[in-house]
């Protein structure tokens, strides 16, 4: 096993009118682990005093994550392997996205909920996409 980390997200909360940016868990009760030996790492964690499996599949007994999310996740997560709140504004009806780990992904944006300050993002490429809930602040509007 190379790593292994929890995947957190920043996300606005409002509380009495004001809005704060706070960390959750991407996943809830899921963590990742990077190696290059999923089978050992398996029976590993079968050896636990606790339940700890990898997550999988009918086919499969574990569920590598495909390349191209790799990469994604790569090119978001920071040091402490949270993703960020981006800022963008909206002009014409073109999003542009202008700080935060979002820049230059406005095509993978597929849903946004300004008054809310979240947006839908497709992760990974083909017939292995998801979307991930993120924070995006549009504080502007043309």
């Amino acid at each position: 096993m190379q790593d292994a980390f929890v995947t957190q997200k920043e996300f606005w909360f409002k509380r009495d009118g004001a809005w704060s940016l706070q960390t959750k868990p991407m996943y809830k009760e899921y963590f990742f682990v990077a190696t290059h030996d999923a089978a050992a790492l398996d029976r590993a964690l079968a050896q636990l005093s606790f339940g700890c499996r990898i997550a999988g599949s009918r086919e499969r007994a574990y569920m590598p994550m495909p390349d191209d999310a790799q990469d994604w996740y790569r090119s978001v997560l920071d040091d402490d392997g949270v993703v960020r709140n981006s800022v963008a504004r909206i002009e014409d009806g073109v999003l542009h996205i202008e700080h935060g780990p979002l820049v230059g992904q406005e095509a993978r944006v597929k849903k946004i909920d300004r008054h809310k300050r979240w947006c839908l993002v497709d992760v990974g490429d083909g017939g292995s996409t998801f979307r991930e809930l993120l924070a995006l602040d549009v504080p502007s509007k043309t």
